[in-house]
């Protein structure tokens, strides 16, 4: 499906938080302290996920990078080995 399913109510609801939003910002520049407070507020917080967003792909390329230096492992079981396990009961042996 090229195009994400969007209710009526889910647009409107966007529409209505942005439309509360720039009302916030609008008092804000006409000199209203709440609404300083509450852009500030709301520009913080959108400012550290920016932060936050920006750190995690610098580690992630970090991480991608190394791994391509690092050898490749082969992938096994640390339990297994090429010998089989020792018996601790011998088995009895079929006379013949």
């Amino acid at each position: 499906m090229l195009l994400p399913r969007f209710s009526l109510l889910q647009l409107l609801s966007i529409t209505t938080v942005s439309a509360v939003f720039c009302y916030v910002i609008a008092m804000a520049t006409r000199g209203h302290q709440w609404a300083m407070a509450i852009s500030i507020a709301t520009s913080s917080v959108l400012c550290a996920f920016v932060v936050y967003a920006m750190l995690f792909a610098v580690a992630w390329m970090l991480t991608l990078l190394g791994s391509s230096f690092a050898a490749k492992k082969v992938a096994a079981s640390p339990f297994a080995t090429a010998a089989p396990p020792p018996q601790l009961i011998t088995p009895p042996e079929d006379p013949e």
